[in-house]
């Protein structure tokens, strides 16, 4: 099973090219909102993105943990190679997503700690997460 995670799901649009253009017929959807879709629902008032995905993927049921940012948009079937995925059980492994980070570098982070290739690391958003990144790994 695939486990979709949403931590900020304030977008319908959102929600709904997931279901539109998710070809795995066993998959879930957890959001931190509420929206029309039949998906679960988890609680994330006062929780930074980081903290909702870990709570979200603590709660998934599936093999592997697909995070999808709220402003992000499947427009093709093949779209969970655009987003950040990790087998479950590697992801628990570790104990998730270091919770330091707020918002960005927390994947990084987490690949550099399993020893896994890195997704893309764009330019941070968030200048006080890129120092941390760099101070955990400054000789990376």
């Amino acid at each position: 099973m695939l486990s979709i995670i949403v931590p900020f799901a304030n977008s319908p649009q959102c929600l709904e090219s997931l279901y539109t253009f998710t070809l795995d017929p066993d998959f879930e959807v957890i959001a931190g909102e509420i929206g029309r879709f039949a998906c679960r629902h988890i609680e994330t008032q006062g929780c930074s993105y980081v903290q909702a995905a870990n709570v979200a993927a603590a709660a998934a049921r599936g093999d592997e943990l697909v995070f999808v940012r709220p402003d992000f948009l499947a427009t093709f079937p093949q779209w969970r190679s655009t987003c950040f995925g990790v087998p479950t059980s590697l992801f628990r492994r570790v104990g998730g997503f270091n919770e330091h980070f707020r918002e960005c570098c927390h994947d990084v982070d987490l690949c550099r700690r399993l020893k896994l290739p890195e997704p893309p690391l764009s330019v941070a958003q968030n200048r006080i997460d890129q120092l941390l990144l760099d101070d955990l790994w400054p000789t990376w």
